[in-house]
Protein backbone atom coordinates (compact mmCIF):
# COMPACT_ATOMS: atom_id res chain seq x y z
CA UNK A 1 0.00 0.00 0.00
CA UNK A 2 1.31 3.47 -0.90
CA UNK A 3 0.33 6.63 0.92
CA UNK A 4 1.64 9.81 -0.68
CA UNK A 5 4.31 11.50 1.43
CA UNK A 6 4.90 8.50 3.77
CA UNK A 7 7.79 6.11 3.30
CA UNK A 8 7.48 2.36 3.78
CA UNK A 9 9.51 2.33 7.07
CA UNK A 10 7.33 5.16 8.46
CA UNK A 11 4.17 3.22 7.52
CA UNK A 12 5.49 0.08 9.23
CA UNK A 13 6.37 2.08 12.34
CA UNK A 14 2.95 3.73 12.39
CA UNK A 15 1.24 0.31 11.96
CA UNK A 16 3.29 -1.14 14.82
CA UNK A 17 2.38 1.74 17.17
CA UNK A 18 -1.32 1.53 16.22
CA UNK A 19 -1.33 -2.24 16.74
CA UNK A 20 0.21 -1.87 20.23
CA UNK A 21 -2.31 0.81 21.23
CA UNK A 22 -5.20 -1.42 20.16
CA UNK A 23 -3.82 -4.43 22.06
CA UNK A 24 -3.23 -2.37 25.23
CA UNK A 25 -6.72 -0.85 25.04
CA UNK A 26 -8.37 -4.26 24.62
CA UNK A 27 -6.29 -5.61 27.52
CA UNK A 28 -7.32 -2.69 29.73
CA UNK A 29 -11.01 -3.24 28.95
CA UNK A 30 -10.72 -6.93 29.75
CA UNK A 31 -9.05 -6.16 33.09
CA UNK A 32 -11.82 -3.70 34.01
CA UNK A 33 -14.59 -6.10 32.97
CA UNK A 34 -13.54 -9.13 34.96
CA UNK A 35 -14.94 -12.23 33.36
CA UNK A 36 -16.36 -14.76 35.76
CA UNK A 37 -16.85 -18.36 34.77
CA UNK A 38 -19.32 -20.33 36.83
CA UNK A 39 -19.64 -24.05 36.38
CA UNK A 40 -23.19 -25.15 37.15
CA UNK A 41 -23.06 -28.35 39.16
CA UNK A 42 -26.64 -28.96 40.29
CA UNK A 43 -27.45 -29.90 43.88
CA UNK A 44 -25.04 -31.86 46.04
CA UNK A 45 -27.71 -33.03 48.52
CA UNK A 46 -31.31 -34.30 48.43
CA UNK A 47 -33.85 -32.42 46.32
CA UNK A 48 -36.63 -31.53 48.76
CA UNK A 49 -38.99 -29.30 46.72
CA UNK A 50 -39.87 -28.83 43.04
CA UNK A 51 -42.15 -26.62 40.92
CA UNK A 52 -42.82 -25.93 37.23
CA UNK A 53 -43.00 -22.42 35.77
CA UNK A 54 -46.46 -21.46 34.47
CA UNK A 55 -45.32 -21.79 30.85
CA UNK A 56 -43.70 -25.19 31.51
CA UNK A 57 -40.33 -24.07 30.12
CA UNK A 58 -38.55 -24.05 33.48
CA UNK A 59 -38.44 -26.14 36.62
CA UNK A 60 -37.14 -24.99 39.94
CA UNK A 61 -35.69 -27.28 42.60
CA UNK A 62 -34.86 -26.76 46.26
CA UNK A 63 -32.43 -28.88 48.18
CA UNK A 64 -31.07 -29.87 51.56
CA UNK A 65 -27.88 -28.13 50.35
CA UNK A 66 -29.66 -24.77 51.07
CA UNK A 67 -29.84 -23.81 47.39
CA UNK A 68 -32.55 -23.29 44.82
CA UNK A 69 -31.78 -24.02 41.17
CA UNK A 70 -33.60 -22.97 38.00
CA UNK A 71 -33.52 -25.50 35.14
CA UNK A 72 -34.45 -25.28 31.47
CA UNK A 73 -36.84 -28.21 30.95
CA UNK A 74 -36.12 -28.77 27.23
CA UNK A 75 -32.36 -29.22 27.75
CA UNK A 76 -32.00 -30.13 31.43
CA UNK A 77 -29.50 -27.27 31.71
CA UNK A 78 -29.08 -25.44 35.00
CA UNK A 79 -29.74 -21.73 34.43
CA UNK A 80 -29.02 -20.13 37.81
CA UNK A 81 -28.82 -20.56 41.57
CA UNK A 82 -30.58 -18.73 44.38
CA UNK A 83 -28.51 -18.51 47.57
CA UNK A 84 -29.28 -17.28 51.08
CA UNK A 85 -31.54 -19.92 52.59
CA UNK A 86 -31.09 -21.16 56.16
CA UNK A 87 -31.42 -24.86 55.37
CA UNK A 88 -33.44 -27.43 53.42
CA UNK A 89 -35.93 -25.86 51.05
CA UNK A 90 -39.29 -27.30 52.08
CA UNK A 91 -41.60 -25.62 49.56
CA UNK A 92 -41.45 -23.82 46.19
CA UNK A 93 -44.02 -22.14 43.95
CA UNK A 94 -43.99 -19.78 40.96
CA UNK A 95 -46.38 -16.85 40.63
CA UNK A 96 -48.77 -16.83 37.64
CA UNK A 97 -46.44 -14.81 35.40
CA UNK A 98 -43.29 -16.74 36.26
CA UNK A 99 -41.58 -13.54 37.42
CA UNK A 100 -41.34 -14.59 41.09
CA UNK A 101 -40.71 -17.75 43.08
CA UNK A 102 -41.57 -18.25 46.73
CA UNK A 103 -39.60 -20.62 48.95
CA UNK A 104 -39.93 -21.82 52.53
CA UNK A 105 -36.97 -23.08 54.55
CA UNK A 106 -36.52 -24.70 57.99
CA UNK A 107 -36.85 -21.48 59.96
CA UNK A 108 -40.36 -21.36 58.42
CA UNK A 109 -39.84 -18.00 56.79
CA UNK A 110 -41.01 -17.33 53.27
CA UNK A 111 -38.61 -15.80 50.75
CA UNK A 112 -39.75 -14.26 47.50
CA UNK A 113 -37.19 -14.33 44.68
CA UNK A 114 -37.05 -12.51 41.38
CA UNK A 115 -36.57 -15.33 38.87
CA UNK A 116 -34.62 -13.39 36.21
CA UNK A 117 -32.00 -11.93 38.54
CA UNK A 118 -31.82 -14.54 41.34
CA UNK A 119 -32.46 -11.67 43.72
CA UNK A 120 -34.25 -12.13 47.04
CA UNK A 121 -36.80 -9.33 47.15
CA UNK A 122 -38.68 -10.08 50.37
CA UNK A 123 -38.61 -12.29 53.46
CA UNK A 124 -41.82 -12.83 55.40
CA UNK A 125 -42.04 -14.51 58.78
CA UNK A 126 -44.66 -14.73 61.52
CA UNK A 127 -43.75 -14.15 65.15
CA UNK A 128 -44.45 -17.30 67.25
CA UNK A 129 -45.75 -19.21 64.23
CA UNK A 130 -44.37 -21.18 61.30
CA UNK A 131 -45.21 -20.76 57.61
CA UNK A 132 -45.67 -24.19 56.05
CA UNK A 133 -47.35 -23.48 52.69
CA UNK A 134 -47.96 -20.63 50.25
CA UNK A 135 -49.45 -19.70 46.92
CA UNK A 136 -49.61 -16.53 44.86
CA UNK A 137 -52.98 -14.82 44.46
CA UNK A 138 -54.27 -13.83 41.00
CA UNK A 139 -53.65 -10.18 41.99
CA UNK A 140 -49.94 -10.90 42.56
CA UNK A 141 -49.91 -11.04 46.37
CA UNK A 142 -49.16 -14.19 48.34
CA UNK A 143 -51.17 -16.17 50.86
CA UNK A 144 -49.45 -18.35 53.43
CA UNK A 145 -50.65 -21.20 55.61
CA UNK A 146 -49.21 -21.60 59.08
CA UNK A 147 -48.84 -24.17 61.85
CA UNK A 148 -51.20 -22.13 64.09
CA UNK A 149 -54.17 -22.48 61.69
CA UNK A 150 -53.77 -19.08 60.05
CA UNK A 151 -53.99 -18.23 56.40
CA UNK A 152 -52.52 -14.77 55.82
CA UNK A 153 -52.64 -12.66 52.67
CA UNK A 154 -49.47 -10.56 52.21
CA UNK A 155 -48.55 -7.64 49.97
CA UNK A 156 -45.33 -8.81 48.33
CA UNK A 157 -44.19 -5.27 47.54
CA UNK A 158 -44.25 -4.12 51.18
CA UNK A 159 -44.25 -7.41 53.09
CA UNK A 160 -47.24 -6.19 55.10
CA UNK A 161 -50.17 -8.33 56.13
CA UNK A 162 -53.35 -7.53 54.17
CA UNK A 163 -55.78 -9.97 55.79
CA UNK A 164 -55.70 -12.83 58.27
CA UNK A 165 -58.08 -15.77 57.92
CA UNK A 166 -58.25 -17.37 61.36
CA UNK A 167 -60.77 -20.10 62.03
CA UNK A 168 -62.89 -19.97 65.15
CA UNK A 169 -62.48 -23.34 66.95
CA UNK A 170 -66.22 -23.82 67.59
CA UNK A 171 -66.89 -23.33 63.85
CA UNK A 172 -64.40 -26.06 62.95
CA UNK A 173 -66.24 -28.59 65.17
CA UNK A 174 -69.65 -27.65 63.74
CA UNK A 175 -68.74 -27.74 60.06
CA UNK A 176 -71.24 -29.53 57.86
CA UNK A 177 -70.56 -31.00 54.44
CA UNK A 178 -71.42 -28.65 51.57
CA UNK A 179 -72.85 -31.46 49.45
CA UNK A 180 -74.96 -34.41 50.60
Amino acid sequence: MKIPGITKPELLCFSFILFNLIIRNVGAQTAEQSIETVIQTGHYDAVTAVAYSPDGKFAITGSADKTIKLWEVSTGREIRSYLGNSGDITFLTFNQTGKYVASIDPDHSLKIWEVAGSKEIRTISILKDRIISATFSPEGNIITGSKENHAILWDIETGKEIRRFKPVPRDILMQKPLVK
